[in-house]
């Protein structure tokens, strides 16, 4: 007995369980794989997330950067629209208001984390297992959905420091008990390295630049330099001689006179770019006495690294080459209301007097031609008077361009749908389609609005409460264009119809008409409301009718119409 106690104090002595210890270590690193599972560590059995990851792989590469945020999103738009399609269909959870998968998941989960369930509780969690594990569409497209998630969340899960790391090249089939099981084989380890932000005050002459990291209290090495995009690939390499060749950098410049120029330009030399929305950027109030083109490229650095801002959307190259062609057209219209004014204001000028009803008719033009104004003066009319003809026909040369572009397969349906309010006809619905790009990156319909600058302001400070106008931040042209559109409403009967606007609803879904016929009813009507038993002012009612518009619209191009 003593030879037993004596050889058990020798294996519980602290330097042999150390010793032991180590050596398990060392086995661990040297002979063990490393297994991660995408939908949250455990081993699964589903045939759908595993095979999903592979996809990632073949679709992006062996390596998923930060820079591939944009396809992240879009793909997980994409599983969420799909998701909800099926979904809304029922009606069980449409009567629950589950029509979408963030309300659906939520529920799935909070019914989980309950340790004991109502009756009414155990029906929906039974329909909503459902559809996460026995409908075969669902069931795919939730866990890809899971999946992609958890890969994000695993190699992108750090905001200040850009993490690479070697995602499966292929996965294994495993049986366990007759059971099919899916693992991912991966190498393991994670490659960190720091982020560099570089802020670029841009000009149309010059570049200002600077670098800064997460962590620095101020920016660094600053540059002038003239303005071309391969001076900012040169400050580049230079950063890379001080911070290594692995560094991973985020320039930025403020939205402005390059549009998407230089953005652009350096994307096709892989150098990570964003343009930021200059009402977005968080800067400190002490600094906005001083203004300076070195200041600014530094308050752009900080507001990189410190995620203090919101990016502009970049369009895709057909939405904008349409928007500058809209835009293009809009200046001639400028030109020619200009010119009309001119016209008008001369002949005040020289006596002559319209008597007719309206200005600008056919009768009115054949009236001022008929002019015969002493001297040069005549002279004068003439030039105007061509100035007119000449802007006239070109406008109507533009409209009918709008009109083939407007008829392209990847608008002709949006735009059709548009045209079904009251005010929007091809080229208010076109404009608003390529200025906005993408409506599914607004959570709703609210932030659609914001983003137009439709939404009132504020002013408050301790228990005072004071209301502003709208923020008038965002997109000025498509909020001018929702403003026009406003007028339609400001006159006509409630749910009168007129012919031209039964003609633009023909050919839509009775669904979509529905939805458009109810906005105008409810626009109309609260227009009267506000105007004639409120006592609102004719413009404040008129751009509050232009905030319902575009959340009706946000409604409309989502398929948020039930």
């Amino acid at each position: 007995m003593r030879i037993i106690i004596n050889e058990c104090k020798k294996i519980l002595d602290i330097r042999i369980i150390l010793l032991l210890c180590m050596f398990s270590i060392l086995y661990y690193m040297t002979f063990t794989q490393i297994y991660r599972y995408p939908t949250g560590g455990q081993v699964t059995n589903t045939k759908y997330d595993i095979p999903f990851t592979a996809e990632l792989v073949k679709e992006w590469g062996p390596k998923w950067k930060v820079k591939d945020e944009k396809q992240y999103q879009e793909k997980h738009q994409e599983l969420e629209r799909g998701f909800a399609k099926i979904i809304k269909q029922d009606q069980e959870l449409s009567k629950r208001g589950i029509v979408d998968y963030e309300i659906f998941n939520k529920k799935y989960e909070e019914l989980g984390q309950k340790t004991a369930l109502s009756k009414q509780e155990k029906e929906l969690d039974k329909i909503l297992e459902n559809y996460v594990f026995y409908n075969d569409k669902t069931s795919k497209i939730f866990l890809d959905i899971q999946a992609l998630e958890h890969i994000r969340e695993t190699i992108c899960n750090d905001p200040q420091v850009c993490r690479i790391v070697d995602l499966p090249v292929y996965y294994e089939l495993e049986t366990n008990n007759g059971n099919r099981d899916y693992r991912i084989q991966i190498g393991g380890h994670y490659m960190n390295y720091n982020t560099v932000y570089v802020g670029m005050d841009v000009h149309k002459e010059s570049f200002t630049l600077c670098s800064c990291k997460y962590e620095d209290e101020k920016a660094s090495h600053y540059q002038r330099t003239p303005a071309s995009y391969k001076n900012v690939l040169r400050y580049l390499a230079f950063l890379r001689t001080i911070y290594g060749e692995d560094t991973r950098f985020v320039c930025g410049y403020e939205a402005g006179c390059l549009g998407y120029s230089l953005y652009h330009q350096l994307e096709n030399f892989n150098v990570e770019c964003v343009i930021l929305a200059p009402t977005t950027m968080l800067e400190q109030r002490s600094k906005r006495r001083i203004k300076t083109d070195k200041r600014d490229a530094e308050i752009i650095a900080r507001s990189l690294a410190q995620h203090n801002y919101s990016p502009v959307h970049i369009p895709t190259e057909t939405d904008n080459q349409t928007k500058e062609f809209i835009r293009m057209r809009d200046d001639h219209k400028a030109e020619l209301k200009k010119i009309k004014q001119q016209i008008l204001s001369f002949c005040l000028r020289q006596g002559y007097q319209y008597d007719g009803s309206g200005n600008w008719t056919a009768k009115h033009v054949k009236w001022l031609r008929s002019l015969k104004p002493a001297g040069l003066y005549k002279e004068i009319l003439d030039e105007y008077l061509l100035t007119y003809t000449i802007l006239t026909d070109k406008l109507n040369r533009l409209d009918q361009r709008i009109e083939e572009l407007a008829s392209k397969e990847e608008y002709k349906e949006s735009v059709s749908k548009l045209t079904c309010f009251l005010g929007i006809k091809t080229h208010t619905a076109l404009s608003v389609i390529v200025e906005v790009g993408d409506f599914q990156r607004f959570v709703s319909a609210r932030k659609f609005a914001g983003y137009l600058g439709l939404v009132p302001g504020q002013h408050s400070s301790g228990d005072d409460r004071n209301g502003l106008g709208i923020t008038k931040a965002g997109n000025t042209h498509v909020r001018r264009l929702l403003v026009e559109s406003a007028q339609s409403y400001t006159r006509g009967k409630i749910g009168y119809k007129s012919r031209v606007l039964r003609s633009r609803q023909a050919g839509n879904s009775p669904q979509v008409i529905n939805y458009a016929d109810r906005a105008n009813e409810r626009l109309r009507r609260r227009y009267y409301k506000m105007v004639l038993k409120d006592g609102k002012k004719y413009n404040i009612a008129k751009t509050a009718i232009a905030r319902e518009l575009a959340c009706f619209i946000w409604g409309m191009m989502t398929d948020n119409i039930y």
